[in-house]
Parts: C-alpha cells; sequence; structure tokens
C-alpha cells in the first residue's frame, strides 16, 4: 500500500493530517502574539505609520520581529 496515496476520507492524504494543521495552528498563534505585541508598542510609543503597517500587512510574523528587535528605538522603553 502506498502510503501518500492512502486517503482518511477528506480529500487530503493521510500523511497531510493533525501534524501539518497542528503546526499550522502553532504558527498561527505565534505570529497573532507577536503581532499583538508590536502593535501595543507602536500604539504606546505614538508610531502611527508603524501600527497601520503592522495591522494591514499579514507578513508571517516577519514584518512584527522586524519592528521589535530592529527598529524599535530601545531609549523609549525607558519608563
Amino acid at each position: 500500500m502506498n502510503y501518500l496515496n492512502t486517503h482518511n476520507g477528506s480529500g487530503w492524504p493521510s500523511a497531510w493530517g493533525g501534524g501539518f494543521i497542528s503546526i499550522l495552528l502553532i504558527f498561527a498563534a505565534v505570529d497573532m502574539a507577536l503581532k499583538g505585541y508590536a502593535l501595543w508598542r507602536a500604539a504606546r510609543h505614538g508610531q502611527s505609520g508603524w501600527f497601520v503597517a503592522l495591522l494591514v500587512f499579514n507578513t508571517l510574523a516577519i514584518l512584527p520581529l522586524l519592528y521589535i528587535f530592529v527598529f524599535q528605538n530601545k531609549s523609549a522603553d525607558v519608563v
């Protein structure tokens, strides 16, 4: 029996089952958390351009990571 041609009745091969969906959900949760944190920081520091860019563009957490670790003004963190 060929494993890749085995279907589970949903139209997707069994190899794409729970593992793929679990990884996809983990990526979505991480993306949402990073986006929320980056949006909060941009709003807190009055950076409306970054806020709009982070809100509009879906970049799979790349833009929020760049904002948080590269472009965020580190001296603005001191309250």
